[in-house]
């Protein structure tokens, strides 16, 4: 395979995988692939890309497989296990993963070994390629870890009344949102149990000890530490305690890249986030989330009470 000790992700939509993968991409040693997002590399990205190259994307990358396997197999609304690959395209998903690290004209992802410095393309070509795959995309570890057996896995979970906040602010029903929870962290469960490389991380954890699981996270990866001057995050807005989301930085600019030391980067977290966002869910939606989704919350560590905003 061309792509050496891969690094992915997996965790929920609006699960604070972005503050995750920014930790691990500001060690020098790894790379992102250029969209990051693990289906935008076989079905490109229809809001940043022109139409036409997100057509030759499907056509080359994604139909092969829709057709030989029939799946929409990078698809993060598919919540089902991926069927087998056969050799000739795990050699055609591992060649396109490793040319998404290379930048382009569309290129957005983080691809700086020091503060405004790019990597150059030897240093790409020696890099640890990140990957992130959200909600269905979970169930591709299964292939991954057969494909790369010198892979690490890091899955980010979070407290599910955070997540069914977000995303029945979006539109998404309580119901459909415990089912989601139920059907993702089992699966993650799962392979923390039978994957050699496969680690359970809490959003929360890294919001209250943001030093400490960045040193974990680096120790599970095999990245030395030493090795990082500084921390580059994006600014994304988070709710506070009066319900208004805010910024970290004084300039409103969403996914503004802000560099700190290595002993400065905990003030970017907000420890309240959860609390803040859980205290705006309605009491039907929280109700009819816990009545599905609490025994999953628990097996995950979260003590589930009358108002379940502890961590």
């Amino acid at each position: 395979m061309l792509n050496r000790k891969p690094i992915f992700i997996n965790s929920f939509q609006r699960g604070g995988s972005n503050i995750l993968t920014n930790l691990l991409r500001s060690h020098p040693a790894v790379c992102s692939a250029h969209d990051l997002e693990l289906q935008r590399s076989f079905k490109g990205n229809r809001l940043l890309e022109p139409r036409w190259r997100v057509l030759l994307k499907i056509i080359c990358r994604d139909l092969p497989l829709r057709i030989a396997i029939g799946q929409d197999f990078f698809s993060p609304r598919l919540h089902l296990q991926r069927k087998p690959v056969p050799r000739w395209l795990r050699a055609h998903i591992d060649r396109r993963l490793y040319q998404s690290r290379f930048p382009g004209r569309h290129n957005l992802a983080l691809q700086y070994r020091e503060p405004f410095v790019p990597y150059t393309n030897n240093e790409l070509e020696n890099c640890r390629i990140l990957l992130k795959g959200n909600n269905g995309l979970v169930f591709l570890a299964d292939l991954f870890s057969e494909m790369y057996p010198d892979a690490t896995f890091f899955a980010l979970v979070r407290n599910g009344l955070a997540l069914c906040e977000s995303w029945t602010r979006r539109g998404i029903k309580a119901e459909q949102a415990a089912q989601t929870y139920n059907t993702i962290a089992s699966q993650m469960l799962e392979y923390s149990r039978r994957i050699k490389n496969y680690h359970i991380f809490r959003f929360e954890d890294l919001m209250l000890k943001p030093q400490e699981t960045l040193i974990r996270l680096y120790q599970l990866a095999d990245l030395d530490i030493k090795d990082v001057k500084n921390i580059c995050l994006q600014d994304k807005a988070s709710t506070g305690t009066d319900g208004k989301r805010r910024f970290v930085a004084p300039e409103a600019e969403d996914r503004k890249l802000l560099w700190y030391s290595l002993e400065d980067f905990p003030k970017h977290f907000r420890a309240d986030v959860n609390c803040n966002q859980i205290s705006k869910l309605n009491n039907n939606d929280r109700e009819r989330f816990l009545s599905l989704a609490a025994p999953t919350m628990e097996q995950l560590g979260y003590a589930v009470d009358s108002t379940a905003v502890n961590y």
